[in-house]
């Protein structure tokens, strides 16, 4: 996953976590926030394994302060 800017709407087409290759089949929400830690963009996507047909729920967060790429499956308890 990558950015070059910004202003960019580029959306995370593929990742890997835990070891497996994803594709990213659907972005459910987009979100752009700047605070102390920077200008954070964050996906939340339905993605495929490569290797498996199951779909699972991520979400993908963009921190453009250091250019870090954070990872976590989706939990909707978990609200901001």
């Amino acid at each position: 996953m990558r950015h070059d800017q910004p202003d960019s709407q580029d959306t995370p087409e593929q990742f890997e976590f835990q070891g497996q290759l994803y594709l990213v089949s659907e972005v459910l929400e987009h979100v752009q926030s700047t605070g102390e830690l920077g200008h954070i963009e964050q996906w939340r996507a339905r993605a495929v394994p490569v290797q498996l047909s199951a779909a699972r729920e991520f979400t993908l967060r963009f921190n453009w302060w250091d250019g870090s790429w954070t990872v976590e499956p989706y939990n909707p308890q978990e609200q901001r």
